[in-house]
């Protein structure tokens, strides 16, 4: 556990707490989802904080966009995988697939909250800035907008309506699990994405209408 803790930027005085952070909700009632939802919190507090010092020309659309990258399970995942959560966390079933991605995020977050109830507010920023500040340096969040979002800037600037995704299969044995539709009816468009997950779908089919729309 003391690797973990140089890696995580903190030595707890109450081990007893970065054990709890490590304890998957499999093990019973005794589990960190109570950590994770308090974690989450002081991590989006942090990460505003940190964006409106660290970038102070930007607006408030941008600064949500940039948060929104800087702390979203991909690269939360990113950050267990260099503190080698997975060695560390304690379960009683497997966890696979987007399922392991949420547990490691998670696991990151009641970790964050399990510092703050150890040394309070100020150990809790000085890991969480110590870890967006390398998530900067290594370039592992995405601080470009998105095609959802930037489908929905250019609608709203001219005064239509906000596109309309649908879910229209799921496929049960492929990667690409989800195919999903992209509706602007102010254009007449209607685009197909897949992705692994819903929400990657809809940005792929937002892609399309975006290029399409630009041409």
């Amino acid at each position: 556990m003391n690797a973990l803790q140089v890696k995580l930027g903190h030595h707890f005085s109450d081990l007893n707490l970065l054990n709890l952070a490590l304890t998957h909700r499999s093990c019973g009632a005794r589990n960190n989802e109570r950590m994770e939802f308090l974690g989450d919190s002081i991590l989006n507090f942090v990460a505003a904080d940190y964006i409106y010092e660290r970038f102070p020309r930007l607006e408030e659309g941008s600064m949500s966009r940039v948060r929104a990258a800087l702390i979203c399970e991909k690269t939360l995942v990113k950050v267990a995988k260099r503190l080698e959560l997975g060695l560390h966390i304690k379960r009683n079933s497997p966890v696979h697939g987007s399922g392991l991605d949420t547990m490691l995020a998670d696991a990151v977050e009641a970790l964050f909250a399990a510092g703050y109830k150890d040394a309070g507010y100020a150990a809790a920023k000085k890991m969480i800035v110590a870890h967006l500040d390398e998530i900067l340096l290594l370039r592992e969040a995405d601080l470009q907008k998105d095609p959802k979002t930037t489908l929905q800037e250019l609608l709203q600037g001219k005064g239509h309506p906000l596109p309309i995704y649908s879910v229209v299969r799921v496929f049960e044995n492929e990667q690409d699990r989800y195919e999903v539709t992209c509706s602007v009816p102010a254009h007449n468009l209607l685009m197909s994405g897949r992705g692994p997950t819903r929400k990657l779908a809809e940005r792929a089919a937002a892609e399309k209408v975006v290029k399409t729309i630009s041409r």
